[in-house]
């Protein structure tokens, strides 16, 4: 089976004044070199610390921005090449779910307008009789009633909005959607209702998603497959069956032991990673997370790390594992 989705070697920089007096501009490394595959129908976890990139390489795959250098692939197609008229074709099988439920609904328009834009902009609706029948049924998925078609998004609360920003992000049928942090901003009650939402509807139209977020409980939960993030750089990917199971990353072991569980009897190995993390308009020579580990070597602060197969069905970036 061939991937939905191939990123290959992919860099963003950006440019960053040192100061509102002048001096020499800094470049931050947002995406650093990475590579990445998603296959059709399955739940691709991304998962790191804030700052680390994760966002961005998603609105990138999505070409929301444009990549310094490196390619994406979407059904073997080469996304950086496409022209505007033809990537907006492609706008209907690749759509978002943006993090933050507040700032991403127009609050001038009501939810009707709102979840039928898409319709509007790719001309998918012959007269507003069919318009209404299509913006209702994708309003219905989610759990919003008839009843609420006209109200305003400050009439709505934190989740019922962000099931909002799915409707609009389900109104065209795509394949491929990027949920960016979709729940981080919701309480821990309405955050299990959107997840299993998400599942729901990921079963019924068969969708391939990429999963953002820095709670590794969630991720694992959701994903087939997770991929850890740090500096700008996927450090380690891995089956979720195996998660825990098997030598991981020093990073991935971070976050699997700062991960709380349910269960007090059962004993965890605390690891306190000493110091913070770096600038991204500084990163570390050789492993980017020498500076913070606690297994480095002298080959750590030197070499980059080259990619290898771990012990099984997992790769990662790493001198010691």
């Amino acid at each position: 089976m061939n991937p939905l989705v191939e990123v290959k070697d992919l860099f963003k920089h950006y440019q960053v004044r040192s100061s509102f007096w002048g001096g020499k501009d800094h470049v931050l490394q947002a995406v650093a070199g990475v590579n990445l595959t998603i296959m059709p129908g399955e739940i691709l976890g991304l998962v790191g610390e804030s700052g680390c990139g994760k966002s961005t390489l998603g609105r990138l795959i999505l070409k929301l921005e444009e990549p310094a250098s490196g390619q994406v692939f979407y059904k073997g197609r080469d996304v950086s090449s496409l022209s505007q008229r033809q990537m907006r074709n492609l706008r209907r099988d690749m759509q978002i779910i943006f993090q933050d439920p507040y700032s991403s609904l127009n609050p001038r328009r009501n939810i009707f307008d709102i979840v039928a834009e898409p319709f509007v902009i790719h001309k998918l609706c012959r007269s507003r009789t069919e318009l209404a029948e299509k913006v209702t049924h994708i309003l219905r998925e989610v759990g919003i009633g008839d009843e609420q078609l006209y109200r305003y998004p400050h009439e709505f609360s934190g989740g019922q909005r962000q099931r909002i920003g799915i409707a609009r992000a389900l109104a065209l049928h795509p394949e491929f959607i990027v949920a960016d942090e979709p729940v981080s901003s919701l309480d821990v009650s309405i955050q299990a209702q959107v997840i299993n939402l998400l599942l729901d509807l990921k079963n019924k139209f068969n969708l391939t998603y990429l999963f953002i977020a820095h709670d590794l409980q969630v991720v694992h939960y959701l994903s087939t497959r997770i991929a850890v993030m740090y500096l700008g750089k996927i450090v380690e990917i891995i089956d979720k069956n195996i998660l825990g199971q098997v030598p991981h990353h020093p990073y991935t072991e971070a976050l699997l032991a700062a991960a709380p569980y349910p269960d007090p009897t059962r004993r965890q190995k605390r690891i306190v990673l000493e110091g913070d993390p770096p600038s991204p308009l500084n990163i570390p020579s050789g492993c980017p997370f020498h500076p913070r580990c606690p297994y480095q070597k002298n080959i750590c602060t030197t070499d980059k790390p080259l990619w290898h197969e771990g012990s099984q069905r997992q790769w990662l970036s790493c001198h010691i594992r």
